[in-house]
């Protein structure tokens, strides 16, 4: 993967073997940072992402695609938060009207809060 890693047009021929010899190997939290930094450097769309997955044996691609799904959430997550924050910082939002206007619970909105808080200080 590093010898690629600068090179995305090698590094995009060779994505399917680097994750094949990769996730073979190495623990969980091995195999995870592979495949998160592996996904961060070919700049692949989602299509491109599950075509090289579609010729993965079966036990890679259940670990690439829960991985990545798991990426998107955590995206979606974040961007979700960033919401929140505007809507408490810049239009000063109770947590109730925070969590309406987001589509988020009022825990997350409580989280959020609790995290703007803690960069304050």
């Amino acid at each position: 993967m590093l010898k690629y890693a600068f090179d995305k047009r090698k590094l995009k021929g060779k994505f399917p073997e680097i994750l094949a010899i990769g996730l073979a190997h190495g623990s969980d939290d091995q195999q995870a940072a592979l495949l998160i930094y592996s996904l961060s450097r070919v700049d692949f769309t989602e299509e491109q992402i599950k075509e090289v997955v579609k010729e993965l044996p079966l036990a890679i691609k259940e670990k690439v695609m829960s991985t990545y799904d798991l990426l998107i959430e955590k995206g979606i997550e974040k961007g979700k938060a960033s919401v929140v924050a505007n809507l408490l910082l810049d239009f000063g939002f109770n947590d109730e009207q925070a969590a309406r206007a987001s589509q988020t619970s009022i825990d997350f909105v409580r989280k959020v809060r609790t995290d703007l808080n803690k960069q304050k200080k």
